[in-house]
């Protein structure tokens, strides 16, 4: 699980990802809650090996089989900045 600032670097990402055979998904603002759903059970399945997230996420997700969480980007705090 990966998790990134923005929509746009979610983008970027998935894109360096699959260029070199590494199967992701992005789990973003607007999208629409059956294509999560989705996505998601793609990822408990391990369909998909890395799951590309923005703060859309960062509240809870339960999926035993993470054993690896990045912060791709630094953390951002909209009162404080960057952190």
């Amino acid at each position: 699980m990966i998790f990134v600032n923005t929509k746009k670097e979610a983008g970027k990402l998935k894109e360096k990802l699959g260029s070199i055979g590494i199967s992701a998904e992005m789990l973003i603002g607007g999208i629409d809650q059956k294509e999560r759903d989705r996505i998601i059970d793609c990822f408990r399945k391990t369909q998909i090996t890395s799951l590309i997230c923005t703060n859309v996420l960062a509240r809870g997700i339960d999926v035993p089989e993470v054993d690896l969480v990045i912060n791709y980007d630094v953390p951002f705090i909209s009162q404080y900045g960057f952190r």
